[in-house]
């Protein structure tokens, strides 16, 4: 689910029959010797999955990437200004950092611009990156780093000590967090409705995933999407609720599906 409650279709997979093998010769000598053609399927999770990530989690700041997916999950932010000049050892204390973290397998980037620091932020902000590790004056004098967190901001000061244990740790909480943030979501936006009043009634003020018993009549899901906009969007093998009676023609279920509006 999207965060306008609209659903899109991500992992698909799809029976061919012996259609493209007809026509391409892709044959198999059966148990008898005679040739036949191969049945075919497709499954496949294509590129529209990075638009999921991005509209499931992103803001009106730019993207929010999962740790797990992100190409660079944590961005050092070196200040460049009098105070670190004056800093003796102050490039190699960054160049430290990056190492560390990199050691132990963090992708990690760094940003030594000449750029303000309410720029970099910006910058790292837009692309999603998920932690940014701020380190200037203060931070090189104190022996710590200012850790920023894209999905909520917060914000974290930490010792040179702990680095990696806490960046690694972190990256592991955004990753639930922003998990349990859309699950959350999802679970908000499902609702169970037996007959058309309650579907059309769902569906009255904002978008949800409505799940409803199904007879299998498929002139009923060309209506549904023709005269209403919805689709049923999958037939679950664990069906959240099990309603015994088709919420439009009232005959007995056959399958229980969820429906709503899809890209």
């Amino acid at each position: 689910m999207m965060q306008d409650g609209k659903a899109l279709q991500s992992a698909t997979s799809h029976f061919f029959g012996s259609d493209f093998a007809d026509s391409f010769g892709v044959q198999y000598q059966g148990a008898d010797n005679t040739m036949m053609s191969v049945h075919t399927t497709s499954w496949g999770l294509s590129t529209r999955i990075l638009g999921a990530i991005v509209m499931v989690h992103g803001d009106d700041n730019g993207l929010v990437l999962p740790p797990r997916v992100a190409p660079v999950q944590a961005v050092v932010l070196a200040m460049r200004d009098e105070k670190t000049a004056a800093i003796q050892g102050f490039d190699g204390l960054i160049d430290s950092v990056e190492h560390r973290l990199t050691q132990v397998g963090i992708r990690t980037e760094v940003d030594a611009s000449a750029g303000r620091l309410g720029e970099k932020h910006f910058k790292w902000e837009k692309v999603g990156t998920p932690i940014r590790v701020v380190i200037g004056s203060r931070e090189a004098k104190e022996g710590t780093v200012t850790l920023v967190r894209r999905d909520t901001r917060g914000i974290k000061h930490v010792s040179l000590h702990d680095l990696e244990n806490t960046i690694s740790s972190l990256l592991d909480r955004i990753h639930v967090d922003m998990y349990e943030t859309a699950n959350a979501f999802l679970a908000s936006r499902q609702v169970a409705v037996g007959n058309q009043h309650e579907l059309f009634e769902a569906f009255r003020t904002r978008n949800v995933f409505a799940s409803a018993g199904w007879c299998g009549e498929y002139g009923l899901e060309e209506k549904l999407k023709r005269e209403n906009g919805l689709t049923i969007r999958c037939i679950p093998f664990e069906p959240a609720t099990h309603s015994p009676k088709c919420f439009w023609t009232g005959l007995p279920v056959r399958e229980q599906v969820v429906i709503a509006k899809a890209y």
